[in-house]
């Protein structure tokens, strides 16, 4: 019997070592897989917008951001319209959805965007790290080798994808 009770003890007791040694690794693996998944995401959009791929692009951005652009697109149009009248008009839902197709206005803006944007410096000539991840908000610092300051570019998750947040990180607030 305390032969018994001397097992019971020891295979409780390496049950519980064995708790604390394993959790680690099972939270730096979900961690890893994190960190991958926040980066892949930064990287997916420079990536897709170098492509001219537009439909993935706009699929990387996060809501805010999508909806950030309709609403400056919108607001440019409504300027061109006053000063011309052969411009289309269009609702706000006609232009999330010409930018979720790829359309004549997300080709448009994605081109003057790459007038003044190069995805190679971000993708090629600068260091990425990853910063904090905090519940749905990521930061990842983007220093470009000839820079003295990183980028510091913000992601979130929604929908249980993390979205690439170019409004929230470019945008300077209003």
């Amino acid at each position: 019997m305390v032969f018994m009770n001397y097992l019971i003890r020891l295979f409780l007791l390496i049950s519980f070592l064995s708790f604390f040694i394993a959790s680690p690794s099972v939270y730096a693996q979900k961690n890893d897989v994190e960190i991958d998944a926040i980066l892949n995401a930064a990287e997916s959009f420079f990536k897709f917008i170098k492509q001219r791929d537009y439909v993935k692009t706009w699929n990387t951005l996060t809501r805010k951001s999508q909806d950030t652009i309709v609403d400056d697109v919108f607001k440019e149009i409504e300027k061109m319209r006053s000063s011309q009248k052969d411009v289309k008009d269009y609702s706000k839902e006609e232009i999330f959805a010409d930018f979720a197709a790829g359309g004549p206005l997300s080709k448009s803006y994605w081109d003057n965007f790459l007038e003044y944007v190069n995805p190679d410096i971000v993708l090629e000539k600068s260091r990425w790290d990853i910063g904090t991840i905090k519940g749905n908000k990521a930061n990842i610092s983007v220093k470009y080798k000839k820079s003295d300051n990183p980028a510091i570019l913000q992601l979130y998750k929604e929908n249980s994808a993390w979205k690439f947040g170019l409004v929230e990180t470019f945008w300077t607030r209003k």
